[in-house]
């Protein structure tokens, strides 16, 4: 497992993946998390054999909640419109707003299972701003391939290679 984070930056799709495989207890526990107001606003359940079950993040304690204003993110979507910003949902805009917006990024990793997400801090070449489920919770066997860090791995060169496309133009 990777050392305690200052602060991860979950999105969506990483935080129903913990719940439904018994690991958000284990995640808060072992790392700093930070969730965005738009992300806790949407995440609400998950399903296991066909049930609903509820995703309550109103007192988690160890997960802080953030939110951007709209000028910080329309200062992003300005900032990054060259990156198919389009392709990324409200909850990562702002997670990656966040991150951007912030001064200190050194300890600051965003967690996501989003390819575009990856791509994007490819091409800006700031690989060690995000990190993968699997990194996190390295002993969890029943994550799918977009949670690995191959896939992260994957998606950051891609994002390179554009980078590297994007300069010959």
């Amino acid at each position: 497992m990777i050392p305690k984070l200052t602060l991860v930056l979950c999105d969506t799709c990483v935080i129903i993946k913990a719940f439904r495989t018994n690991s958000w207890k284990l995640l808060i526990k072992e790392h700093n998390i930070v969730i965005s107001e738009i992300i806790k606003k949407e995440t609400k359940y998950y399903k296991v054999s066909g049930k609903e079950q509820k995703i309550d993040l109103s007192n988690c304690d160890n997960a802080r909640c953030i939110s951007q204003t709209s000028s910080d993110l329309s200062a992003f979507r300005v900032a990054f419109n060259y990156f198919n910003i389009d392709k990324l949902d409200d909850g990562e805009t702002e997670l990656l707003s966040y991150l951007y917006n912030n001064k200190d990024t050194q300890n600051i990793q965003i967690c996501s299972e989003d390819a575009v997400v990856f791509k994007i801090l490819g091409r800006r070449l700031e690989s060690n701003l995000c990190v993968s489920l699997e990194e996190l919770l390295p002993k969890n066997k029943k994550l799918l391939r977009q949670f690995t860090k191959k896939f992260k791995i994957k998606e950051l060169q891609k994002g390179l290679m554009e980078s590297k496309e994007l300069q010959k133009i």
